[in-house]
């Protein structure tokens, strides 16, 4: 094996990005016969925990096997790998003794009596433990060194059969092995990995985890495996779940906050409503921005949605706040809404642009810290804050007259199928 160290510029200081790296190297690199290249990082860089590691798990080792070369294909071809291979020690080479079950029952034995016979010739077995005054030491029952150096001294060795006595010295010696079977040297599996009572089958893609992520659970979605084997796709695709889990939750908990808090400040809990519905038109451009920049949804893009979301809800209070302040001095609802909006425009669109002057660093920059960058949140926070602006000077107007309306409907409707009952006539005779 040979090892070449190569040591990297400063990550600010570099021209390809590390996935193109791994390209560029293993395109240089000359294919030989027997030959493998594997490309690892080390050192502080902050993308060395690139690549993902997926377990293929079954009963049999052999099929395990067989079923990760033909999935090796399809994951080397993914979006962001550049380089997919099993995970394996180095191949050992296996002596086999096939046995010939013609033979072997002429001579009255049977394949299990063969792999057993050679089992205590080549591994020995345990009589039990002598023991003594000072110390016990085990018994060992096993050929000797010298008898069992190549393939011809094993082969010598007889099987007796199992109506055979060893007591009785006519009784048949048995048939040496090499009558009754045919020794090949096979390759062999360097190491056999078992988990929870089943054989395991890692299959390492190296590449930009980011798109990984994704695209594994997409394709391995796909994949058809036979009944007993399945696909593990490790500790830290459960671990990143598990994240995007907890970032869901809380920005639930986030909704649910504001609205309450909004709630009591306006003393109802129909008027937050014509303010959360920003929420999801501020989401809107959260996508189209992750979209268009080629962002992935990580956990830094979860945690600025969940910042978006007390952000872009300020603009659409102060705009509610002025106009429930003018209706109470007995402005109309329209009119109210028409001052409020031209009075309140300019101040709603230099708090969001300033905000978005003071993200675009990050957002466009690289800043990371142990390996998490942080521009996936700017950028969440700006596209949701462009859409969220936008469309509260129209959107939150609109929803306010939608739920004021819808206030009003249970009184109207009271008003419109209530009669008054007709008046009594009195009738006095005289």
């Amino acid at each position: 094996m040979g090892l070449i160290e190569v040591y990297l510029v400063e990550p600010a200081d570099r021209q390809l990005t590390r996935t193109e790296m791994d390209k560029e190297v293993l395109a240089r690199m000359p294919e030989r016969p027997g030959y493998e290249v594997k490309i690892g990082w080390g050192g502080n860089d902050d993308t060395n925990t690139s690549g993902l590691t997926l377990s293929l798990m079954g009963p049999d080792t052999q099929v395990a096997s067989a079923l990760a070369e033909e999935l090796l294909p399809r994951l080397a071809a993914l979006p962001g790998a550049t380089q997919a291979e099993i995970e394996t020690e180095e191949p050992a080479s296996e002596l086999r003794f096939e046995v010939d079950r013609d033979r072997a029952e002429r001579a009255g034995v049977s394949p299990r009596q063969v792999g057993g016979t050679l089992d205590y010739l080549l591994r020995g077995r345990r009589l039990g433990e002598f023991h003594t005054e000072a110390r016990t030491v085990d018994l060992l029952l096993e050929l000797a060194p010298g008898d069992r150096e190549d393939v011809e001294q094993v082969g010598h060795m007889p099987v007796r059969p199992l109506n055979a006595s060893a007591d009785d010295p006519d009784a048949d010696p048995g048939a040496p092995i090499a009558q009754i079977s045919r020794a090949r040297l096979v390759p062999g599996y360097g190491e056999i990995r078992r988990e929870e009572r089943k054989s395991v089958v890692s299959i390492r893609v190296n590449g930009d985890e980011k798109s990984l992520f994704g695209e594994l659970q997409r394709v391995t979605a796909g994949v058809s495996l036979p009944p007993g084997y399945h696909l593990d796709l490790g500790a830290r695709f459960r671990m990143r779940n598990r994240n995007e889990a907890g970032g869901a939750f809380a920005l639930v908990l986030a909704v649910a906050m504001v609205f309450f808090l909004m709630g009591v400040l306006f003393e109802s809990f129909i008027l937050p409503f014509s303010i959360l519905l920003t929420i999801p038109l501020a989401f809107c451009g959260v996508f189209w921005t992750l979209y268009l920049t080629g962002t992935p949804l990580d956990i830094m893009a979860i945690v600025g949605c969940i910042i978006l979301v007390g952000v872009v809800v300020n603009n659409g209070i102060v705009l509610i706040d002025q106009v429930q302040h003018r209706r109470t001095e007995g402005s109309g609802r329209t009119e109210a809404l028409v001052e409020t909006g031209r009075d309140r425009v300019r101040p709603i669109l230099m708090t969001a642009l300033t905000t978005i002057g003071g993200l675009i660093p990050m957002a466009v920059g690289n800043a990371s810290l142990l390996g998490i960058e942080y521009a996936p949140l700017g950028r969440v926070v700006i596209g949701g804050l462009l859409t969220g602006t936008a469309l509260t000077l129209f959107g939150v107007p609109l929803f306010y007259s939608l739920l004021d309306d819808a206030r009003h409907l249970p009184r109207r409707a009271r008003l419109l199928f209530t009669r008054r009952a007709p008046a009594a006539e009195v009738v006095v005779e005289g």
